[in-house]
């Protein structure tokens, strides 16, 4: 009796999302499929045997539709995906030059906690605006609107307002240049303490001399005449939101009444 060989299973892999044969692969098995390197589980328990290696075609509607079947999240490696990379690993830059120095107490809302600097967040923040230009919108920007909003100082670090902060940092490169993070955080080497670390920033764009200049591009909106905002942050990219700060306002003829 001869039995059939089926060439295409012995010589070629299957695609573990469509189950067609994947065309150029060598048959080969692998320790992987057939060895359990976990643990040995209780005797109560069965041992799942490890589930790959996964192969599959080039077309990704097949690892798609695998992943779905077994309630896989999928990551797009979208804006967000970039703009989160981006944001940690210039945390990982940040530590580079402080590290331990920027825990520091005495910051606006932490108590008497210890908590990390308000500029190692903004500054992170700072840096998904400027290397991930196609995040701006959904990722950067809408911070924008919460710091306008916000009843807390730029130095605070209650709630997400650190984040929001990122506007300061974007002042600054507007000021100067992109450079100039850089080097407030080279700055910072050595630095330690809340108060120690705002004089070294004061010393790149100082907040004493140009508070007012940044408080008044925040409020971000084109006065006439005169055009006392100038520049404004739209000018660094013309993507930049047009949102007015929240709250009531006086007008040019009323007056604060009394108390």
């Amino acid at each position: 009796m001869t039995i059939r060989t089926i060439v295409g299973d012995t010589v070629a892999i299957r695609c573990d999302g469509c189950r067609e044969v994947i065309p150029g692969t060598p048959w080969r098995v692998s320790l992987l499929d057939i060895v359990s390197p976990e643990v040995a589980v209780g005797w109560t328990e069965s041992t799942p045997l490890n589930p790959g290696p996964h192969q599959f075609h080039s077309d990704p509607a097949c690892v798609r539709r695998w992943m779905a079947e077994r309630g896989h999240l999928f990551c797009r490696r979208g804006n967000a995906f970039r703009s989160t990379i981006v944001h940690e690993f210039f945390h990982s830059l940040q530590f580079a030059h402080n590290n331990r120095g920027t825990i520091v107490t005495g910051a606006p809302g932490a108590g008497a906690g210890w908590v990390r600097h308000w500029f190692m967040e903004a500054s992170a923040v700072w840096a998904e605006h400027q290397f991930v230009p196609a995040a701006r919108t959904t990722e950067v920007y809408p911070r924008f609107g919460t710091f306008q909003s916000s009843e807390e100082s730029l130095s605070s670090i209650v709630g997400s307002n650190e984040y929001d902060s990122w506007v300061w940092p974007f002042f600054m490169v507007q000021e100067a240049d992109p450079g100039v993070i850089g080097s407030a955080w080279m700055d910072l080497e050595g630095i330690d303490g809340f108060d120690a670390i705002q004089q070294a920033l004061d010393g790149e764009v100082s907040f004493t001399g140009r508070f007012r200049d940044f408080a008044v591009r925040a409020y971000n909106q084109d006065l006439q005449p005169g055009d006392p905002i100038d520049p404004m942050f739209s000018d660094a990219d013309a993507g930049f939101p047009d949102d007015a700060p929240s709250g009531a306002r006086l007008l040019a003829d009323q007056v604060i009444g009394a108390g």
